[in-house]
């Protein structure tokens, strides 16, 4: 077997790929913050009202949009808002916007949270979500 010890070698093709395997694509899924603001309110919230839903699946026609924390029969859906994922790019922005346009013409209210929401009023959040739940639509 030859040594390759240069780049001129290289490029003689001097060498054999013994296997090529297939790259992986990568998964998409939320930074490790939101997943942690997200555990951390929704632990909270199941406590006060049972009936809250994690990862709802709404459906809007045409669409199809996981709800962070969701209370169905309520119409009353939580999203928490990261900076990694929902803001740095401005197309994500738009399109958050759009799907809560969407979600508001089917009838869903929609609190929204930041990630700072979270971690430094937790019981402001609560606040806010039982005040919504208190008012009847």
């Amino acid at each position: 077997m030859t040594r390759i010890t240069s780049l001129k070698q290289l490029g003689k093709g001097s060498w054999k790929i013994a296997s090529i395997t297939p790259i992986k694509k990568p998964t998409v899924s939320k930074p490790a913050t939101e997943s942690v603001i997200h555990t951390i309110l929704f632990a909270e919230v199941i406590k006060r009202w049972p009936q809250a839903v994690s990862e709802y699946p709404a459906q809007v026609p045409g669409r199809k949009f996981r709800l962070d924390i969701a209370f169905v029969e309520e119409a009353l859906c939580c999203e928490l808002d990261g900076w990694q994922w929902h803001a740095r790019h401005l197309e994500d922005f738009k399109k958050d916007r759009r799907r809560q346009n969407l979600l508001v013409m089917q009838g869903w209210r929609v609190l929204r949270f930041t990630a700072a929401d979270v971690h430094q009023d937790l019981e402001g959040c609560l606040s806010i979500i039982k005040t919504a739940l208190d008012m009847k639509p």
